[in-house]
């Protein structure tokens, strides 16, 4: 998992710092702060589209956060030649980010968009046709929920002059479910014709769009969120070789990672000329959340000798 490398060096060197505590004999605390970056694979949005149009079909796993860590140790005596000393560290790491993707379309394509799951008994037909003399589009929803309820609806409409916007919404029994229904078509200097679907239910939801479909906006909002941390408590055992400190260390360790991503869908369906009818706006929303604990265990060692005048070379594992 691509998380934060620098919450991975935090620990390390929160570790190293209860080691020495207890290398030298004596007690010591230290804290440390700084920020932190990550990158975690690109999370899909569910939008799908041909056509014109500039659409992102993932939002990019890139944010930035803050590194706390603690560390402390104390000599607790000497056992069989070894001075021993307990030490205790732990770290977190703690970030988030946000994006805003949007995208247009300028002519005909498709879209569209699902949830994690798409309705089990949903059939959505669209037609369009625009030629010289007449625009025509239809929609019709055939739709059954898990709860028996649904929703039929036809829309339609043909056009041999001027412009019109058509809709209709339909809510199941109960309110497990919905449907809409809409079309759009324009015949005289522009001849054009657009037709849309959705159906949301406790199953899963569907957007979608067909035809001419300029105008329509797809807004993506995503927001992530990561946490990192982990404890480690050390028992260490040091020793003097020949002007060389030599110490080994172990330990239980707990981790726990998790993450979060919300995802805001909303698309903004165009009205092919001012009036009375002002389509709805469709808004999808999904969270998700993962998280994982790790137990086990440490273990490590350091070698340590002077090499000049106020300088040690050490080595650590």
């Amino acid at each position: 998992m691509k998380l934060s490398f620098s919450a991975a060096l935090l620990s390390a060197v929160a570790l190293t710092n209860a080691a020495h505590a207890q290398e030298f004999g004596s007690k010591a605390l230290g804290i440390t702060v700084g920020p932190s970056v990550f990158a975690a694979p690109d999370l899909a949005t569910g939008v799908t589209t041909s056509g014109s149009g500039d659409f992102s079909e993932t939002s990019t796993g890139r944010g930035a956060g803050i590194n706390i860590g603690v560390s402390g140790g104390v000599s607790v005596g000497r056992v069989g030649g070894f001075d021993v000393g307990v030490g205790v560290s732990g770290f977190g790491t703690f970030a988030s980010s946000g994006t805003r993707l949007r995208g247009s379309f300028t002519g005909p394509g498709t879209v569209s968009i699902g949830g994690y799951t798409t309705p089990s008994a949903a059939v959505i037909v669209l037609n369009t046709d625009a030629v010289p003399g007449t625009s025509s589009a239809s929609a019709t929803i055939d739709h059954t929920n898990p709860q028996g309820g649904g929703e039929n609806i036809a829309v339609t409409n043909t056009n041999p002059g001027g412009s019109a916007n058509s809709y209709a919404v339909t809510t199941a029994s109960g309110d497990n479910s919905f449907a809409m229904g809409g079309v759009a078509t324009q015949q005289g200097t522009v001849n054009g014709a657009a037709a849309y679907g959705v159906v949301a239910a406790t199953d899963g939801a569907v957007f979608l769009g067909s035809g001419d479909l300029t105008g329509l906006t797809v807004t993506t909002d995503v927001s992530r969120g990561f946490v990192f941390t982990g404890l480690d408590a050390t028992v260490a055992f040091s020793t003097s070789f020949n002007s060389m400190a030599v110490q080994a260390y172990a330990g239980p360790s707990y981790k726990f990672v998790g993450q979060s991503a919300n995802t805001r869908i909303s698309v903004d369906i165009p009205e092919v000329a001012a009036g009375p009818t002002t389509f709805p706006t469709y808004t999808m929303e999904r969270t998700e959340a993962l998280f994982s604990s790790y137990f086990g265990g440490v273990v490590g060692g350091s070698i340590s000798a002077p090499i000049a005048t106020n300088v040690t070379a050490s080595l650590g594992l």
